[in-house]
């Protein structure tokens, strides 16, 4: 029984690894989001995550978990700042755990669109949900995209070379489950790039992170906590108003406790995201 537990609670972890993508950065007052010229807004993202988890009397399991999808973000103007609308029009996911078969997942999982507002600065607030179902709700939360899928952005009048502090405090809800997510970055505008003859301004971030998930698990009661860094960067198109590109990458580590095994499971979690734009 620990076995079959494992793999579905190493695939939780997902959501604190896809959480690392929520860097922030900025360079003056024209960095904030609104509707932008360019509408609906288009991005590819993926994600690769790696998981060990550490087994009493089989040593380690590992457990991948990638996700490629395209999602089209529709701008309007509402009180808080701008209301998105997300259709995710391609989804892409594969779980391996060597204890059972792969886990896919595509578009035809995740049925509806999205709505959350954000503010200025990136940070959201959940208006509607798709329903996700089948092997997506095991890789994607709606709920932790709102308040991750876009970097935030700086305090008016940052300056290049200004450092910055900003954080992300929520729970979300998994399912049965309960996701809990402290995220504490620390930024700094670098200045100026050049990528493809267009001038970007480049933000650096590096960031400590912890993660609780609690709920019922195959029948039993199951706790996981992990705390880790994070470190990447993204970049601003100053003439267009819109966040072009971004990467991160995240090491975490923590232990799964379940009620009927005898001791908690260390794990590990290395995960990359990478996101652009493509319109």
């Amino acid at each position: 029984m620990r076995l079959k537990s494992t793999g579905v609670m190493a695939s939780t972890i997902l959501f604190a690894a896809c959480g690392a993508g929520a860097m922030g950065g900025g360079g003056g007052d024209e960095m904030a989001y609104a509707v932008s010229a360019t509408n609906p807004l288009v991005y590819e993202r993926g994600d690769s995550v790696s998981v060990s988890v550490e087994v009493e009397g089989m040593g380690t399991l590992g457990l991948t978990i990638n996700q490629a999808y395209t999602v089209s973000m529709t701008m309007e103007p509402s009180a808080s700042g701008v209301q998105v609308t997300a259709e995710f029009t391609e989804f892409s996911g594969r779980m391996t755990n060597p204890m059972a078969g792969p886990t896919t997942a595509s578009e035809r999982d995740i049925i509806g669109s999205l709505v959350y507002t954000l503010d200025g600065r990136g940070h959201g607030a959940l208006v509607s949900a798709p329903t996700v179902r089948g092997g997506a709700a095991q890789m994607f939360s709606p709920e932790i995209f709102v308040r991750q899928g876009l970097p935030l952005l700086p305090p008016p009048g940052t300056e290049v070379g200004d450092s910055w502090a900003d954080t992300l405090n929520f729970s979300a809800n998994q399912g049965d489950q309960t996701v809990s997510v402290f995220w504490a970055g620390r930024f700094t505008l670098v200045g100026d790039t050049l990528v493809d003859g267009v001038t970007l301004t480049k933000v650096a971030v590096s960031a400590s992170s912890a993660m609780e998930i609690s709920g019922p698990l195959q029948g039993m009661e199951m706790t996981q906590a992990t705390t880790g860094t994070e470190t990447g960067f993204y970049l601003w198109d100053a003439a267009r108003g819109v966040v072009t590109y971004m990467e991160s990458g995240a090491d975490m580590y923590g232990d799964i406790e379940v009620s009927m095994a005898p001791a908690p499971m260390p794990l590990s979690v290395e995960a990359v995201t990478r996101m652009r734009l493509v319109n």
